[in-house]
């Protein structure tokens, strides 16, 4: 429904991009190896979580200062320090004996590239709108039987600041992970730590067990794959490079008023209590379902991930996936017409489905996924599907390399019209950033359909 002026929230301000086009002149990459004079030779097991997504994932980090002519080489030096006890990170990944990937240690190195601009930090107004030329900002390694695991590009700018793109497996790392290996990285080299915490890499925590049942995932996949058969993602948004990417604004203002929808009572709520990740994810997927026109007879589908560590008890520092997903479907006629609080607590059920029987249930379920030669066990893309990435929880902007917080940081969003990433807000810290890649008509479908608090 339509509503008044004063009920649509209050995007934030928005400054001009800079228009010419970015030139970053890199340097030769280099490989730099750990500083222990021991070299780990171990092969570590590679759980299924691990193997759901080969490929990298990769993200920036502004810094307004620091960008002298010694960063890359204070840089260099505490990743050399850093891999001692993150020996995997230097490591390749092959294939065994019975065909499946393995995570070989033997300090093969890490992929470090120094690179400059005469661009300064100021030039690129809104970095919440970064564009495909902030992909400058990270080295793209030539895939190859023996790429390595991470790389690094540092980039000079023209004020004296500079940029960090890290690339990592997703193999190696996820979220949390990726947060523990850049954290140890910038207290290094900051100063003033001798030793590193050492992390757990014992993958072999995360091996299926036998007698793991399936769990109720709650979905039937067959149905959803017939549903979507004529009609991939691909086919109904076109190209990739067609996708344009937004990052939409939150206010504070805008979640309490979300929340208290949530937990109306006037609306029939009984819910006591909601998160911001809840209500958010609730009002995106609504407004996503209306944006791409999905018939009231089609299933939608809400994909998000869940920490497993506290809930089968890895250590907190843990190395590797430990991150499940979590599903809620409905026929997109039903979540459009019922009241904004039952999409909010159909999401909360599915929060609470994640018990440690379906952690594990899902480790097998994987494993089977993955027999299936070619398989990688996930979802294929469809219009249906919502994936929602919720970086709000990590603290990349707070990476302190030796000279303050990051100005701003954000992964560089690969184009997939079916994610969302929830970002905290680098350029006003009181708002959190919603970044997304749709075709330009259903973005501002979407974008007025989000920013509509009567629509949802």
């Amino acid at each position: 429904m339509a509503v008044d002026e004063q009920e649509q929230d209050d995007p934030g301000p928005r400054h001009s991009k800079i228009t010419a086009e970015l030139i970053v002149n890199l340097e030769d990459p280099v490989l730099v190896y750990s500083k222990s004079s021991q070299s780990s030779h171990q092969v570590l097991y590679l759980s299924h979580l691990d193997r759901q997504a080969p490929l990298f994932m990769y993200s920036l980090y502004f810094y307004r200062s620091g960008g002298d002519s010694g960063v890359f080489d204070r840089l260099r030096d505490a990743m050399e320090r850093n891999l001692v006890p993150h020996f995997p990170a230097a490591g390749r990944i092959r294939y065994g004996e019975s065909g499946e990937p393995e995570l070989h240690c033997g300090d093969q190195g890490v992929v470090l590239v120094e690179a400059s601009t005469d661009a300064r930090i100021d030039d690129f107004g809104d970095m919440r709108d970064a564009n495909q030329e902030f992909e400058k900002f990270v080295y793209k390694i030539p895939p190859s039987s023996d790429t390595a695991l991470i790389v690094a590009q540092v980039t000079r700018c023209g004020c004296g600041g500079f940029v960090i793109g890290f690339g990592s497996r997703h193999e190696l790392f996820d979220g949390l992970s990726a947060l523990h290996f850049l954290s140890d990285w910038a207290a290094l080299a900051r100063g003033g730590v001798e030793e590193i915490e050492p992390p757990c890499q014992d993958r072999q925590r995360l091996r299926p067990k036998i007698k793991a049942e399936e769990p109720d995932r709650a979905i039937d996949l067959g149905e959803l794959y017939r549903e979507s058969a004529a009609e991939s993602i691909e086919e109904y948004l076109g190209a990739r490079h067609k996708c344009r990417v937004k990052a939409l604004s939150i206010s504070d203002e805008m979640i309490q008023r979300l929340k208290a929808r949530a937990m109306d009572r006037d609306e029939g709520s009984a819910l006591s209590s909601c998160t911001t990740f809840e209500v958010l994810a609730a009002h995106a997927w609504l407004a996503r379902i209306k944006a791409l026109e999905i018939g009231d007879g089609e299933r939608a589908l809400l994909e998000f991930t869940v920490n497993t560590r506290p809930k089968i008890d890895l250590p907190h520092r843990f190395m590797g996936n430990a991150f499940i997903m979590a599903y809620s479907n409905a026929a997109a006629g039903n979540l459009l017409s019922a009241p904004f609080h039952a999409v909010v607590g159909a999401i909360q059920s599915a929060k609470a489905s994640v018990t440690e029987d379906y952690i594990w249930g899902s480790i097998d379920a994987l494993r089977a996924a993955h027999s299936v030669k070619g398989s990688s066990g996930l979802l294929p893309s469809f219009r249906q599907t919502t994936i929602v990435s919720d970086w709000t929880r990590f603290s990349f902007d707070q990476l302190d390399f030796g000279w303050g917080a990051a100005a701003f940081a954000t992964p560089v969003a690969m184009l997939l019209p079916d994610v969302l990433f929830l970002l905290r807000d680098g350029m006003d810290k009181r708002r959190i950033c919603l970044k997304l890649g749709l075709m330009p008509h259903t973005m501002e479908k979407f974008e007025k359909n989000f920013y509509d608090l009567g629509s949802s």
